[in-house]
């Protein structure tokens, strides 16, 4: 009789009730505490199947990402750079035309000529020294590419920016053995396309940098947020209403032991009674 009365069979259905509200309480309670509504394949076969795969278009995402960035950082190097070297050359224009004018001495001229010889050297010194991640930028072996368009950058030392006078070639570098002293119009022309070159390159990679790596930038910051958002929606908790499943488990599960307390008490008391 006591053994029936412990073992009640209809005992069964609180307790299958009480590990159902424990383990949806713990349920509960781990998504809240990783941010995920999907920690393990049991909790959403197909929707950790979908997670999973966008995540993997957002890594590759991520991946093209930095790789424009990287584009973007050496481009605006060489820019800086040359926007050096031409600042540089318009100085030396200026030397040339104040040299070349009347009324100045010997002194005055080998002065300029002192300076002229110096912003060469300048030009060779960036152009050997501007490198990015030990690759070197300026010495005509770069091209700036990203989706499908490029854009190279020319060789910038002072022998490579070049102009014909007369049937003959000259570079910048003529500058520092006395050209501007010895044929002041044909130094004017040779620093006017040596500019002019110079602009033109960075007026390139001003185009590439704004048209195709920031606008692919930006397209591909927009693809991001929505494949990341993609995925939140899928794998990550919703708080409020994961907290309100804890709550309603966190009262059932109190119920289902009150009730269980009160069972064994009855139970107790028809022992006490036939005792």
């Amino acid at each position: 009789m006591i053994n029936g009365i412990s073992s009640n069979a209809a005992s069964n259905p609180l307790l299958r009730t009480m590990r159902l509200n424990d383990q949806a309480v713990n349920d509960s309670l781990a998504k809240l505490a990783t941010g995920h509504r999907i920690n393990r394949a049991a909790d959403g076969p197909a929707a950790l199947i979908s997670s999973e795969q966008l995540r993997a278009v957002l890594a590759e995402l991520e991946a093209e990402g930095r790789s424009l960035q990287r584009v973007d950082h050496v481009a605006s190097t060489v820019d800086g750079a040359l926007g050096e070297i031409a600042g540089l050359l318009s100085d030396a224009n200026e030397h040339v035309v104040a040299a070349s004018g009347d009324g100045f001495s010997d002194a005055e001229r080998e002065a300029h000529q002192i300076e002229l010889s110096s912003i060469v050297q300048s030009v060779n010194l960036i152009a050997n020294n501007t490198s990015f991640n030990g690759e070197s930028l300026l010495d005509g072996g770069l091209d700036l590419s990203a989706l499908g368009a490029s854009v190279h950058v020319d060789d910038v030392h002072a022998a490579a920016l070049t102009a014909e006078v007369g049937g003959t070639t000259y570079s910048v570098a003529d500058l520092a053995s006395g050209l501007s002293t010895s044929n002041p119009e044909t130094a004017q022309s040779v620093l006017k396309a040596a500019m002019s070159k110079v602009d033109t390159l960075r007026g390139e990679i001003g185009a590439f940098q704004s048209n195709t790596v920031q606008s692919g930038l930006d397209v591909l910051r927009t693809t991001i947020e929505n494949v990341a958002s993609a995925e939140s929606m899928i794998r990550d908790t919703d708080v409020a209403a994961e907290s309100a499943r804890l709550v309603r488990g966190q009262i059932l599960q109190q119920a289902s032991s009150r009730v269980s307390a009160i069972g064994d008490a009855s139970a107790a008391l028809v022992l006490d009674l036939i005792g």
